[in-house]
């Protein structure tokens, strides 16, 4: 599953997208960060501080980064293209892209 991840991670974030819409490989990223969420939650239920370590974190924080992105996201989207609140959502939701990026080489060597 983290092989997957990370291939739609690394597809969703080098991508270009110029209309600014959702497409389906950030669309199905979001949802990997979704249930990714929901299991970040539930162990953490079940064992406690005992479960919070570097990697657990460095790895929370790139969900909320996530989420947050997907958030500005969906406020670009409520507006009508080409309007100019649109594009300042959309141009914040690249600078959060480009954070990413930088987060992208610490996560595959996580991986291998």
């Amino acid at each position: 599953m983290s092989i997957i991840f990370l291939a739609l991670y690394t597809q969703a974030i080098n991508s270009i997208n110029p209309s600014g819409d959702l497409d389906v490989t950030e669309s199905l990223l979001y949802l990997f960060v979704a249930g990714s969420l929901f299991d970040e939650a539930a162990k953490l239920y079940k064992a406690g501080r005992n479960y919070l370590g570097f990697a657990t974190l460095f790895n929370n924080t790139l969900y909320a980064i996530l989420v947050t992105s997907f958030a500005t996201r969906m406020v670009a989207l409520a507006h009508p293209g080409g309007t100019d609140h649109r594009e300042r959502f959309n141009i914040f939701s690249c600078k959060q892209s480009d954070l990413l990026k930088r987060c992208q080489t610490r996560e595959w060597r996580l991986i291998f």
